[in-house]
């Protein structure tokens, strides 16, 4: 009797492994396919919810534009039927809305108040300026005019004699330094200050050099105190150590450039004195603290009567 052939024994392991690596690459397969179909859904679903909600918002600002329209652009009731103005007397009322480009008639809502306020405030004499709605029809526009402390000139003081301030520009107290758009009463009593060539001096904007701001703040000081008796028509600042002062009566004054208050003091006593007295100064100077040199007018001599001669 034959014995059987024996059987082959094979490596259950080895094939568990192949089985479960191919069952691997099958589900990672399955796993890919499954995410790219899952993006797909994804993408597909906000590009429709994108384009749905672009949708409604076209819509509703078409139809928010259609409303505002409606009610505010095209409403007549929101037309500008009056245009307040308080200009501090640097333009007039047609200069104003002429720079602003507004007009009575216009829509309130399409009127643009903040270019018209930047136009304003590019004039060198406006320190500030609002321009502002009132519903439903009302424009204002308000001027703050700067404040200025004298003129300044590029000639000699005897060239300004004449009061003629064509070539002249304006100061106020910081130094900043302006074209007044137009000449009014009360610019033309401002002191003059001389000594600035006419390369330094630039229409808006402001020069800071000590002399000139010594004038300055001399002139703050004697509008501080009213009781000092002086009037200053002129300022010459060219020496720089001093400032040379001429008042309304023609007496020149020298100032140090400094401790103005203790100056303006003494200069007053003198001023009272030469009052009670009934003689004027000529010329002061105010730099010695002590003995102060004063100059008066001489008095005029009076010429002789010639005689008569008598009749024979």
């Amino acid at each position: 009797m034959s014995a059987l052939p024996a059987k082959k024994k094979t490596n259950r392991r080895v094939q568990s492994t192949a089985v479960s690596r191919r069952q691997y690459v099958l589900d990672v397969k399955m796993r890919q396919s499954t995410a790219r179909e899952v993006r797909r859904h994804r993408v597909s679903h906000w590009v429709w919810t994108t384009l749905v909600w672009v949708g409604l918002l076209g819509a509703s600002a078409v139809s928010i534009q259609t409303l505002l329209e409606k009610f505010f652009f095209k409403n007549p009731d929101y037309n500008v039927s009056e245009i307040q103005t308080d200009l501090g007397g640097i333009l007039k009322r047609e200069e104003a809305i002429s720079q602003t480009n507004l007009r009575e008639g216009m829509n309130i809502f399409s009127a643009d108040l903040g270019a018209a306020q930047r136009t304003l405030l590019k004039i060198p004499e406006v320190k500030n300026a609002t321009v502002e709605r009132e519903l439903p029809n009302v424009v204002r526009i308000r001027l703050e005019p700067r404040q200025p402390a004298a003129w300044i000139s590029p000639n000699s003081v005897s060239d300004n004699e004449t009061g003629n301030f064509e070539n002249c520009y304006l100061v106020d107290a910081t130094g900043f330094i302006y074209k007044p758009w137009q000449i009014r009463p009360e610019h033309a009593v401002l002191p003059v200050i001389y000594g600035i060539q006419p390369d330094e001096i630039g229409a808006g904007t402001s020069l800071n050099r000590q002399d000139l701001n010594s004038a300055l703040e001399l002139l703050a000081a004697n509008q501080r105190r009213p009781d000092t008796l002086l009037t200053i028509r002129s300022l010459d600042i060219r020496k720089g150590y001093c400032i040379e002062v001429v008042n309304d009566r023609n007496t020149r004054i020298v100032f140090a450039a400094a401790d103005f208050e203790e100056q303006l003091d003494r200069l007053k006593k003198l001023l009272i004195y030469s009052t009670e007295a009934t003689r004027e100064i000529e010329t002061v100077n105010l730099i010695p603290k002590r003995n102060t040199p004063v100059r008066f007018v001489m008095a005029a001599v009076a010429e002789p009567t010639p005689k008569r001669s008598k009749k024979n």
